[in-house]
């Protein structure tokens, strides 16, 4: 893995500036998390002075907010709302807006801007030319996919996005070991680092500290977004084989296919052992998930990006020390089989023999459980940005 000595070659961390671009998905005008917003709340606490750039991620009816994060300020917000004949159109338009929001922020102080996916980094390079920037670009590469669209012409494009992204930043996030090993295929000289997603360790910490446990059941916990990506089946096709035991499955997040979900729980008559908590914020999520005994994360392939992509979720139940089942398709799930911290299951026989092993097999949760931590604590995202120079 190629890395440089950042923190004296990149820019000066005691006066960084930082430009942000990032899609979002609003939720009822509500950001919803992701892995990226960890590394913004470092940046925050480092009294690093942030602008966020947020673009909408789906549809015609799109919004652009901008948002200063400034150490010697309040926050300042501003926002714009539109509609497009076309999702396509929109992204054009959005990106327009996106430079034009970003105008006023200190284009003399920049000292590093940052695209979250091509579409982003493009945007902050076409910003960086016109304002005359000296700023560094940083690609924060969340997913890839070697086929993201059927539409040829689409993917061809994507792709296209994707080598000019590798190409011009001065540094490339990478959230996992197989997507970096697919972008030095594509662009050898690259400058790639390590940084996978992951969770604030303290918050965590103070979030077992206060979890109260009076459990009579062996929980088996599911945090996802409801979706065709999402093999909701095979747990349902699991749990079916365990009813009779000790055993409850707690699944929260909602999504297009929760309700198919629900009513094939209850054509099977497993209404008892199933618990749905819906959409939750996202530190009542990590509340939720200090109740588990055991993370479960299984995807079926149809998402194509989740081949190169790094499961959150994983990183998630790890953070709290729980042993995790997953399937073998995220580079995640063999980093942590690797680690000692996941169980690889490839069918639903097996989710439940594995289920049924650590039920009776403590010895092997605790090894599971010191795993799982001491792989989360390695890669803690505060560590890895003081190590890479972003950060002091």
């Amino acid at each position: 893995m190629k890395q440089n000595n950042l923190t004296n070659k990149f820019h000066n961390v005691i006066n960084a500036h930082y430009l942000i671009f990032i899609h979002r998905i609003f939720i009822d005008e509500k950001v919803k998390k992701g892995g990226f917003d960890r590394i913004i709340d470092i940046f925050k606490q480092s009294n690093i002075d942030v602008q966020l750039i947020e673009s909408a991620l789906y549809g015609r009816r799109c919004r652009v907010q901008s948002t200063c994060f400034q150490v010697s300020q309040s926050q300042k917000k501003k926002c714009i709302n539109f509609v497009t004949p076309s999702a396509i159109f929109s992204r054009i338009v959005e990106v327009l807006i996106a430079i034009i929001l970003a105008k006023k922020y200190k284009q003399n102080l920049v000292s590093a801007i940052f695209g979250v996916n091509p579409i982003n980094f493009i945007t902050g390079y076409i910003w960086k030319i016109v304002y005359r920037s000296k700023a560094r670009m940083i690609f924060h590469a969340i997913d890839y996919s070697d086929k993201r669209f059927s539409n040829k012409l689409l993917n061809l494009l994507y792709k296209r996005m994707y080598l000019f992204s590798l190409k011009r930043a001065d540094v490339v996030f990478c959230v996992t070991q197989r997507m970096l090993d697919r972008f030095i295929e594509m662009v050898p000289n690259g400058n790639y680092l390590y940084l996978p997603n992951n969770v604030n360790i303290e918050q965590v910490k103070k979030i077992k500290l206060k979890q109260v446990h009076k459990r009579d059941k062996f929980i088996v916990g599911c945090v996802s977004y409801i979706y065709s990506g999402f093999d909701w089946q095979a747990i349902v096709d699991a749990s079916a084989l365990l009813k009779d035991l000790e055993v409850e499955f707690w699944i929260v997040g909602d999504g297009p296919e929760l309700n198919k979900f629900k009513n094939t729980v209850c054509l099977n008559g497993l209404d008892e052992i199933y618990r749905f908590f819906g959409h939750l914020e996202y530190e009542e999520s990590l509340k939720k998930i200090a109740s588990f005994n055991l993370g479960i994360a299984i995807y079926n392939g149809s998402a194509s990006f989740n081949f190169y992509g790094d499961s959150i979720k994983i990183r998630e139940y790890a953070a709290f020390g729980m042993p995790i089942l997953c399937n073998p398709l995220t580079s995640t799930a063999n980093e942590g089989e690797a680690y000692g911290a996941c169980l690889i299951v490839n069918n639903p026989q097996e989710i439940a023999d594995s289920i049924k092993l650590l039920l009776v097999k403590t010895d092997l949760r605790d090894r599971m459980s010191a795993s799982a931590t001491a792989w989360s604590q390695k890669y803690d995202n505060r560590r890895k940005l003081q190590e890479y120079g972003f950060i002091i």
